[in-house]
């Protein structure tokens, strides 16, 4: 009974003490310059991976200063609603970040650090893709398709050779909100045991927190798009400018594909999704092509180039629908029977092919 009575007495020392830790507050402060008129704190909101407002400010004397909670969590400062500055919720004691004439000095270790994680990310994709990039991009301009295949095919040793380091480099950023930061990174679709893997240790060092609950949120929406599920509905502009709704769209089988005009890749596999379109349209093939391009004429003038008019293309302009599905990096397709449920994903134009001769032609 001792024993117990003692066990029960050091379980609750613990959640007091976290209790205590978690109610502590620390400051966001600093100077501006008079031509800041506003400067605005945001926190994470897990329920839409987005942040929402907690304060503005209108500096006076050219000073402000916030006060919030230390906990598991991301907070985010603007400056007149320009460039946002991610500040960890755990790590910081106080953060200082002055801001004079769009010159900011920032003393806040984890925004550093995020910012660092960033310039590395960019760093290995040049060192894994960037001589890829530039021999397709060469390829593409003399229309060499034998050259882009070759490319394509090398393109799958140089992802696993990246995602080796780039896995090492977000453990090294540890479990908490830096470390969600840089998981953020990650496609939740096509590296879904890695994030799984950090999901669990989230899990086990901060329940029920914001960081933890955002990442279950974007764990369960990948998990709805598995095999056999039905994807969730979307309407989208098309290039006539009028609505296009998935529901809608009738076929045997259904390819929606997430690409870009910047998509090296998908521009690549685009002549060869054309030609699949062209001998299995009049079987029931359908494609819906869902763009990530920030500019309608960048977008129409791909589509025009590749010659892949034919099908039906939709534009996500504020990635709203792409971060339903879970992409966040391209290409991506989901591919859908009679039904309406998911038979594959991710398909390369060779396996699209045989998937479309057994469907189509098996009578």
């Amino acid at each position: 009974m001792k024993i117990l009575i003692k066990k029960n007495v050091l379980f609750l020392s613990l959640q007091l003490l976290l209790i205590t830790s978690c109610s502590e507050n620390f400051s966001i402060s600093g100077e501006v310059g008079d031509e800041v008129d506003t400067i605005t704190l945001k926190q994470l909101d897990p329920e839409t991976g987005d942040y929402y407002v907690l304060e503005t400010q209108y500096p006076e004397n050219s000073k402000y200063e916030f006060k919030v909670a230390q906990q598991p969590t991301l907070y985010s400062i603007s400056f007149d609603d320009k460039d946002s500055l991610l500040i960890s919720g755990l790590s910081e004691k106080n953060a200082h970040i002055n801001c004079i004439e769009d010159i900011k000095i920032v003393d806040a270790p984890s925004s550093q650090r995020m910012k660092a994680f960033k310039l590395k990310n960019g760093e290995l994709q040049g060192k894994y893709f960037g001589a890829l990039k530039k021999e397709a991009d060469a390829a593409m301009k003399a229309n060499d398709q034998q050259a882009l295949k070759n490319i394509q095919a090398r393109s799958g040793e140089a992802i696993q050779a990246f995602l080796v380091e780039f896995h090492r480099e977000i453990k090294a950023m540890d479990i908490g909100p830096e470390g969600y930061f840089a998981l953020g990174f990650t496609d939740f679709n096509k590296d879904r045991a890695f994030v799984k893997q950090q999901l669990t240790q989230y899990k086990e060092s901060f329940p029920n927190s914001p960081i933890t609950r955002d990442l279950e949120r974007r764990v369960g929406d990948s998990d709805a798009l598995a095999l056999g599920n039905r994807p969730p509905n979307f309407k989208l502009i098309n290039t006539k400018g009028s609505m296009t709704e998935l529901k809608s769209i009738e076929a045997e089988v259904l390819l929606i594909d997430f690409w870009a005009a910047w998509c090296r890749a998908c521009r690549i596999e685009n002549p060869e999704f054309a030609k699949l379109y062209e001998d299995y349209n009049s079987r029931g093939f359908e494609i819906i092509s869902i763009s990530q391009d920030k500019t309608e004429d960048k977008w129409k003038k791909a589509i025009e180039k590749d010659g892949v008019e034919a099908w039906t293309h939709v534009w996500d302009k504020n990635d709203l629908v792409s971060r339903q599905y879970g992409v966040s990096s391209l290409p991506q397709n989901i591919l859908l029977d009679k039904a309406g449920k998911i038979v594959a994903k991710n398909v390369k134009a060779l396996d699209l092919k045989q998937i479309l001769e057994k469907t189509l032609y098996n009578d």
